[in-house]
């Protein structure tokens, strides 16, 4: 059971739920490959050197460090939900760095769906809620963004 199926309260129904895209994780690792060339080179270069001892410590830390992002990444990736119930929006990012937002739907002021180059090319899109009260958040990298902004628009307007 995720984050939405426990939170729900009695007579609520989960209408939809979406996850973040696969694209969330490609930054992480694409610095993961990054650290490991760059710890790489250091370690080569610095092995023809007398300070071979200190280029495999640099290395080891490094990839250390960069395991460590990767796994932030992941963490994120499969930890974060959006949701949707007949009546609020429940919405969980990140894994260590918690995000939540719990919004009424008739306290939703504005759901703006925003869509950059590379997010209309990859398919995710990035969501921006503002409730009654002023809560403002934003989500990055949201799969089906657009199929979750109609369905909230629908069940909004018949409460």
């Amino acid at each position: 059971m995720g984050y939405i199926e426990n939170n729900l309260v009695k007579g609520e129904e989960v209408i939809y739920i979406t996850k973040l895209h696969w694209w969330a994780i490609v930054g992480p690792a694409v610095n993961f490959i990054v650290a490991l060339l760059i710890i790489g080179a250091c370690v080569f270069s610095g092995s023809t050197t007398s300070s071979g001892g200190g280029s495999f410590l640099l290395g080891f830390i490094g990839i250390v460090m960069a395991i460590i992002i990767a796994a932030m990444g992941y963490l994120n990736y499969i930890s974060s939900e959006f949701g949707l119930t007949n009546r609020r929006i429940l919405i969980k990012s990140g894994f260590i760095r918690r995000q939540t937002l719990e919004l009424n739907l008739n306290k939703i002021e504005s759901f703006q769906v925003q869509e950059s180059l590379i997010g209309r090319i990859m398919g995710y899109k990035n969501l921006r809620i503002t409730g009654s009260g002023g809560t403002k958040q934003r989500f990055n990298w949201v799969a089906d963004a657009d199929r979750f902004r109609k369905h909230v628009v629908e069940h909004s307007t018949e409460n």
